[in-house]
């Protein structure tokens, strides 16, 4: 685990912590570490203690960061509220929507990879215009790929607190001006507000990266609104606004992330049936997948074997969790046998891991006794 031990260093080197968090030695620290920064945002303490070490450990990372950006911790304890008003005004409804939303919170969080790919890709010695470009760039995929999605299930919280009726569909058709001035109108009611980076919507910033329409003028960026209206910006200032507004997807990432495992054993209760989407299954698998930071570069699929191939995304370490992808990939195919070929970000075949569905379904099984000896029947090879 001491690899382990490292990256989580790494992170919080990154995310310039006090000293004292760096001193960590093994994982009881780390846990404590944890344990201590997100106890106040859980009710369910077991649901917290179960997953210190895995999503949590990230989270308690990311909320260090919401403090560089004035109001973005507010925010997101704010959101966080609005949930737990939700599941207080209507436990069903909010938990059913939880459920059935959280497809959506997976495809924003392939986005955030998106957005880290393409910051870790941009470099000094590009000239201005470039770098200017690919910034807003990430703007867009940050509001429309990242808050809109959370944006839609905050809005359908907002509507369980007021009891008001209104279908998944309605609001998966709602434009992004309309449901960022729809969401501001119930959290006017809460003393909350979405952030106006520079005096401008979210939407409007959207419509701005989306449409190209800015220029550089002088050394200074020129951002031109539907209306008419022009924000000056340097370039200082347009890394500012990117921060912004990706502090701001945290924040609302994180509130849903922290409520839904809170609420893990309300959700696990639910009739999973209730949500399966078989026509969009490979759709789902290919979502989590990004979402753990990998793309899918081939699939080779017969009721016989599952084989998938799958490429790092990012230019870091991972903690592959091998068993949890051969169980997704099982779940998904029903393959006798299921196999993933694991890519390096370079390209390169790393290592193969493989399993028979029998093994599969022992892994599966929560009850399971000597769970260590079906995980070391999984074969690994590594190239």
């Amino acid at each position: 685990m001491s690899k382990f031990i490292d990256l989580y260093k790494t992170f919080l080197i990154q995310s310039n912590l006090m000293d004292q968090y760096k001193k960590v030695n093994n994982l009881d620290e780390i846990k404590e570490i944890v344990y201590k920064k997100l106890d106040s945002y859980f009710d369910n303490k077991d649901s917290l203690r179960k997953n210190l070490l895995t999503s949590l450990l990230s989270e308690s990372i990311g909320l260090e960061y919401l403090d560089k950006v004035k109001g973005s911790r507010r925010l997101f304890e704010n959101i966080l509220l609005i949930y737990k008003k939700s599941k207080y005004a209507d436990l069903r409804r909010c938990i059913d929507s939880v459920a059935y939303w959280n497809y959506y919170n997976d495809r924003s969080t392939a986005n955030v990879w998106n957005v880290y790919n393409q910051l870790e890709d941009l470099k000094t010695t590009m000239e201005t215009d470039e770098i200017v470009y690919r910034y807003f760039n990430v703007i867009g995929v940050i509001i429309e790929g990242i808050i809109k999605y959370h944006l839609m299930i905050i809005y359908n919280q907002l509507n369980i607190i007021y009891t008001i009726q209104v279908t998944t569909q309605e609001i998966l058709n709602m434009e992004l001006g309309t449901l960022v001035s729809s969401v501001n109108k119930f959290l006017k009611n809460l003393n909350v507000s979405l952030p106006k980076p520079k005096g401008l919507s979210l939407n409007q910033w959207r419509n701005i990266a989306y449409h190209h329409t800015y220029r550089l003028e002088h050394n200074q960026i020129m951002c031109e609104t539907r209306t008419g209206n022009t924000i000056k910006l340097t370039l200082n200032e347009l890394e500012a606004l990117v921060q912004k507004i990706f502090e701001t997807a945290r924040a609302l990432k994180a509130a849903f992330t922290i409520f839904y495992i809170d609420n893990v054993s309300l959700l696990s209760k639910l009739d999973k049936t209730k949500y399966d989407r078989k026509e969009v299954a490979m759709v789902d698998l290919i979502s989590f997948i990004l979402s753990q930071g990998y793309e899918i570069i081939n699939a080779d699929i017969s009721p016989e074997k599952a084989t998938i191939s799958i490429k790092e995304i990012f230019k870091r370490e991972y903690i592959f969790q091998y068993v949890f992808l051969l169980l997704q990939i099982w779940k998904t195919f029903k393959s006798i046998d299921c196999e993933i070929n694991y890519y390096s970000f370079k390209g390169h075949l790393f290592a193969t891991f493989s399993a028979s569905s029998e093994i599969i379904q022992k892994l599966d099984q929560k009850d399971i006794n000597n769970i260590n000896y079906y995980q070391d029947q999984i074969k690994v090879e590594y190239k």
